[in-house]
């Protein structure tokens, strides 16, 4: 007959040793115990990548911000407003420098070298000018940088660098790569023409092609503001050979600029 001590020692045989299964758990870990392990270093990590994101989202932001709050005097200007104040302009300048110095942007760079060239423009004294004149200048350097096939940055460096120089050769290549990027682009289109039109016997060949659509362009707008534009430059070669392709475009052409006043 069994003794009560071999009845204990049958049931402890039985009986799953907990320490022991405790030691094979930790022993035999699986995938749940390896996530348990990695929650830390992963939160860590997360929390890292977060505040990398705000610090880059942040300035951003704030440029927006800034940009957001010169927007409507530039918009002013570009309309062609009276009564807007140099103060206004100075203010919407300072906020372009702001956003350009917290995340660099061609667009507004390009906005902000209008601005200087407005200042340039209206400046009281030649020192004045030519400060304002170089600072719009920078600014259209700055968009043609970030943006080399920007279709409007390279006409902005032009005509800053034309009013800074007063007809320097330096015009040149800014131009003849505003003419080719944006040939069929309107916008500043006849800044590009005029342009042209100054300094045609400069321009390369390749781009006084290009600048072909954007004649005939401004003729089909406006055929007497070519034609005016025409004789002001002494440009009537560049303009008849443009005119070319399409000859009742050509012959209206010619009947606005016989028309014109000598």
């Amino acid at each position: 007959m069994a003794t009560p001590t071999n009845r204990v020692s049958l049931v402890s045989d039985l009986r799953p040793d907990r320490r022991r299964a405790r030691r094979g758990d930790r022993h035999n870990a699986g995938p749940e115990h390896l996530r348990h392990k990695l929650s830390l270093p992963l939160g860590i990590i997360a929390i890292v990548g977060g505040l990398a994101l705000a610090a880059t989202a942040v300035p951003h932001l704030f440029a927006a911000i800034a940009v957001f709050q010169a927007q409507p005097i530039a918009e002013r200007y570009i309309a062609g407003e009276r009564g807007l104040y140099a103060s206004d302009v100075t203010y919407a300048v300072e906020r372009l420098e702001f956003a350009l110095s917290l995340a660099p942007d061609a667009d507004t760079a390009v906005i902000l070298a209008d601005l200087r060239l407005w200042q340039a423009r209206r400046a009281t004294d030649a020192k004045l000018l030519v400060e304002h004149a170089r600072q719009s200048v920078e600014a259209a350097k700055t968009a043609v940088r970030h943006a080399p096939a920007h279709p409007t940055a390279w006409t902005a460096l032009a005509e800053a660098l034309e009013l800074l120089t007063q007809g320097d050769p330096s015009v040149v290549a800014p131009l003849s790569r505003a003419l080719q990027v944006a040939p069929y682009d309107p916008r500043r289109r006849d800044v590009r023409v005029e342009l042209a039109m100054r300094h045609w016997e400069a321009l390369p060949p390749q781009a006084q092609r290009a600048a072909g659509p954007a004649i005939v362009a401004m003729a089909r707008a406006d055929v007497g503001a070519l034609a005016r534009l025409t004789k002001q430059n002494l440009a009537l070669g560049a303009t008849r050979a443009a005119l070319a392709i399409d000859p009742d475009l050509a012959r209206r052409f010619d009947a606005a600029y016989v028309a014109l006043p000598n």
